[in-house]
């Protein structure tokens, strides 16, 4: 970034061995670089030690722990049921969910959701009964998350959208779907879902 004519900062990461056989340790650094007779000089440099307590991926994903559970609502047309809960690894949520709704074929399906090191975002990737899937970065809002989903459908139609998850009370949360295009069409926006926490099954 140059802050004038002759003035640079630089921002980068630095990979470093104790020695040939020593894991690398990587930290950031910022340094100044100064333009001196048409030469770009080193000023002063600083190093951001490695950090020692990176989060783990159970860790990222503590911000969805009011998901586990079992979630449902159901009348005479609507179905919408979900199970969460954690891999024995604690690495992901897993996430099994049937859908039945007026006017549209029934549905199920497995959504997993982690952390993508890549990214740096939580992500899922989701696979439903009829053979489509999909995968979506997740981004906190206010109240709600955000997914960036994109997928394909069963027919081999490319689809993209945009998913809105609220945590209305801690017993109560609603999925919704915005800004579908599929196949190149766009498809009409869906009610949200509405689903409640189930209590426990009774003890023996």
């Amino acid at each position: 970034q140059f802050v004038t004519d002759d003035v640079a900062i630089e921002e980068g990461e630095l990979e470093f061995t104790a020695s040939p056989l020593s894991p690398a340790d990587l930290s950031r650094y910022v340094a100044v670089l100064v333009k001196v007779d048409g030469q770009w000089l080193l000023d002063r440099t600083r190093n951001f030690p490695p950090d020692l307590e990176a989060k783990t991926n159970h860790e990222r994903l503590q911000e969805l722990e009011w998901m586990v559970g079992d979630w449902l609502e159901e009348d005479e047309e609507t179905l919408v049921a979900t199970s969460c809960h954690w891999t024995a690894d604690g690495n992901y949520l897993l996430q099994e969910f049937k859908i039945r709704t007026p006017g549209m074929p029934p549905m199920s399906g497995t959504i997993r959701i982690g952390w993508d090191p890549l990214a740096k975002q939580i992500k899922s990737w989701t696979f439903d009964s009829d053979g489509g899937y999909s995968e979506a970065l997740w981004t906190h809002g206010k109240d709600h998350w955000i997914l960036k989903t994109r997928g394909v459908t069963h027919l081999g139609k490319s689809f993209a959208g945009t998913a809105v998850l609220r945590n209305i009370n801690g017993n109560t949360l609603s999925w919704e779907m915005r800004d579908r295009v599929e196949g190149g069409v766009v498809v009409p926006d869906r009610a949200p879902l509405v689903t409640k926490r189930q209590p426990p099954p009774p003890a023996d």
